[in-house]
């Protein structure tokens, strides 16, 4: 007898002894599980961190050269009306600079300081640091997808083309010299280049903007994954453990103490699991982040092509009005001959003379060339006047600088939101405004901006432009219908479109994170969401009515007044 439970305490030890042994196995299992969760979001957050500043470098390299032909055109007019040339001279010099310094930074990698979302500065080969106040330096690598480097390689060729002589214009307007054939050189450059500049800008952006969809894809299959697997891992944990205790019943020492160890390794795993949501919360920051940059492409995209058109016909009537110069210069050259040989009283071919003057000054009288080329000025003002809104209108939407609540005027915040959007409504829909002039509320106004300009862009996608009946196709335009409105201590915000509305099914899951009907790589089912969040953090509320074919409305009310807890509170995850 004595003997038979020496030889079941000797079982029972074998089998602790080998449950120990499986369970450490599937304890290190499940750790290495959670150790990769960390080690691949880390690799996605620093990959998102450099795809973030790529982006960066992108936009603002755009932007300069924009600024750029701008400046020297507007130097060029002024060279040749005698008007002051110092100003559009130091901004072309500061702005192909600031172009040269971005390629430069995207192609081979470098180090760019910022400072309240501007570059002040640059910098290459030195380790980052932060500087004084908001100012930091960070580090840009170069792009490591294939398709990338070729965009950024061609646009480098394109620019290398003209950078030296680009680059000594900059040198010489700083240093007070003109050279005006050098001048002319460099705009007919720019100008031919442009197109070529900016599509591989956006097709950069764009292509940076896929990437990180793609990662995001990546991101979410992995954890999935790697969740399942540590579940399987854990409820095996559990299993050897059940199995282990029934065959030490006999054992109650043993048992008891196997209870309590199995007790502190579910708490441990209680802090594993509370750590790998944390993990996930952040996982969310960073979609949302890829959000914002896609939202951004896709904005900076249409701003592009809203520039060019105004940019298109100026260009064209500078053209026309140098063309004519050489037309008004010709007849006053011959004119001031003839002044001359009137004033020597030389009267030798005066009537040659006189037939000249006549002759050069024939097509300026027959084709009216004066009053024509004063109305292609006029134009070139108004293009130029077009863009400059453009710009205001960008601002006022952005409002980089307001970090805090303030009293603004809502009206205002939604037309700064239609600008952006132009390029995406026009070809859609129609605008109609009902405003009231007294919807003011203290807001975040860039927060609310971005509500606006999500809320009017899926109004606008919602609209079917293209429509057959009888195997005839015909286009149609939508409408979208805002109106602002007073009730009580709110102030109401609606959008109302007449689109292909929202199905039942999915009308009560429109605020969900990552729920979409798009097509997979056009939207990441976050727009609603952090529109809702960002109401939420208003102190506000917004509501959704929607029919089939019928359209949808969409009703904002946020207070007019902050309540103290929403007053400085600024959501990181808005786009």
């Amino acid at each position: 007898m004595e003997q038979k439970e020496v030889s079941q305490d000797a079982t029972a030890a074998n089998y602790t002894q080998k449950g120990y042994g499986e369970l450490i196995i599937y304890a290190l299992i499940f750790i290495s599980l959670v150790a990769a969760i960390f080690a691949f979001n880390i690799m996605l957050s620093n990959k998102s961190r450099e795809d973030t500043l790529r982006i960066y470098c992108a936009t603002h390299q755009q932007r300069s050269w924009q600024k750029a032909l701008k400046s020297l055109e507007q130097a060029r007019i002024a060279l040749f009306t005698m008007a002051p040339t110092e100003k559009p001279f130091q901004e072309f010099s500061k702005s192909i600079n600031s172009f040269d310094l971005y390629l430069t930074t995207l192609v081979n990698g470098g180090q760019i300081t910022i400072n309240d979302n501007e570059v002040i500065g640059g910098k290459r080969g030195v380790n980052a640091e932060n500087t004084v106040g908001e100012s930091k330096t960070v580090t840009v690598k170069p792009p490591e997808d294939p398709a990338m480097l070729e965009v950024i390689n061609e646009l480098n060729t394109v620019w290398e083309a003209g950078k030296n002589d680009m680059l000594k214009l900059s040198s010489e307007v700083a240093e007070g010299k003109i050279d005006t054939l050098l001048i002319e050189r460099m705009l007919e450059y720019t100008v031919r280049e442009d197109d070529s500049v900016l599509d591989a800008c956006q097709e950069f952006i764009v292509k940076l903007g896929q990437q990180s969809d793609a990662r995001g894809i990546e991101l979410q299959s992995f954890q999935v994954a790697s969740l399942i697997l540590s579940l399987i891992v854990f409820i095996a944990m559990l299993f050897r453990s059940t199995v282990a205790l029934k065959n030490r019943d006999k054992v109650i020492n043993e048992r008891t103490a196997e209870v309590i160890r199995q007790r502190d390794t579910i708490a441990e795993e209680k802090v594993l699991v509370q750590n790998l949501l944390a993990d996930l919360q952040n996982t969310q920051a960073q979609l949302v982040h890829s959000e914002k940059m896609a939202s951004l492409g896709q904005m900076v995209a249409g701003l592009a092509h809203e520039v060019n058109t105004p940019l298109g016909f100026v260009k064209n009537n500078v053209e026309v009005i140098e063309r004519n110069h050489g037309i008004f210069s010709q007849a006053i050259e011959e004119n001031q001959k003839l002044v001359k040989k009137l004033t020597d009283g030389d009267v030798d071919d005066l009537q040659e003379q006189l037939f000249k003057v006549m002759e050069v000054s024939e097509p300026i009288n027959s084709f009216n060339l004066i009053e024509k080329t004063r109305h292609r000025i006029d134009e070139s003002i108004m293009g130029l006047d077009r863009i400059s809104e453009l710009i205001i209108n960008l601002k006022n939407f952005s409002r980089l600088d307001e970090a805090e609540a303030k009293t603004a005027q809502i009206n205002e915040c939604i037309d700064s939101s239609l600008i952006i959007a132009k390029n995406v409504v026009k070809h859609r829909a129609e605008v109609e405004k009902d405003y009231d002039p007294n919807a003011v509320a203290e807001c975040f106004p860039a927060q609310l901006n971005q509500v606006f300009l999500n809320l009017i862009t899926n109004a606008a996608q919602a609209i079917e432009v293209d429509s057959s009946e009888n195997g005839v196709s015909e286009r149609k335009v939508g409408k979208i219908i805002i109106t602002t409105a007073i009730e009580n201590d709110f102030v109401l915000i609606k959008f109302q479109d007449n689109g292909k509305g929202i199905s039942p099914e999915n009308l009560k899951r429109v605020f969900e994170p990552f729920f979409t009907t798009k097509p997979v790589g056009e939207g990441t089912g976050l727009g609603l969401a952090i529109v809702m969040k960002i109401i939420e953090h208003h102190g506000g509320k917004i509501t959704v009515k929607s029919g089939v074919g019928k359209g949808t409305v969409f009703e904002v009310r946020i207070p007019k007044k902050l309540s103290e807890k929403h007053k400085f509170e600024v959501d990181y995850q808005i786009l």
